[in-house]
């Protein structure tokens, strides 16, 4: 049984603008953990051959540490990409029955989120 203030239409119109703000943060995610891996590549190079090399030869370092500055590198230009692909991208708007105001509890949110913040906290 339906309640009045379930409305389907308010949920199908914000998927679309949902499914591409998670697209652009898992892309985002992923160039932020490929940044770090190469910085952790980096780091565990430099450590190594500061120890005299831990176990491992000059070959294994260096090529460790060019490949963390690879991965460094093209997260950096992949984060561009993406800065990039954003500015370019048309805004989306949800439908109008997600900006209705009033609604059943998504109306009492965003009507709450409106008001202002000092009407919200009180005086001390």
């Amino acid at each position: 049984m339906r309640r009045h203030d379930e409305h389907a239409l308010p949920v199908r119109a914000a998927d679309g603008v949902e499914r591409a703000a998670w697209r652009w943060l898992v892309i985002g995610e992923a160039w932020m953990f490929a940044a770090f891996t190469g910085m952790s590549l980096l780091v565990i190079a430099a450590l190594s051959a500061l120890h005299g090399g831990a176990g491992h030869g000059p070959v294994a370092l260096l090529s460790t540490a060019c490949t963390g500055a690879l991965l460094v590198l093209a997260s950096w230009h992949g984060v561009l990409w993406m800065l990039e692909g954003l500015e370019h991208e048309p805004p989306r708007r949800p439908g109008s029955g997600v900006l209705a105001a009033g609604r059943g509890k998504q109306g009492r949110r965003a009507s709450a989120a409106a008001r202002p913040m000092a009407a919200i906290t009180p005086a001390w």
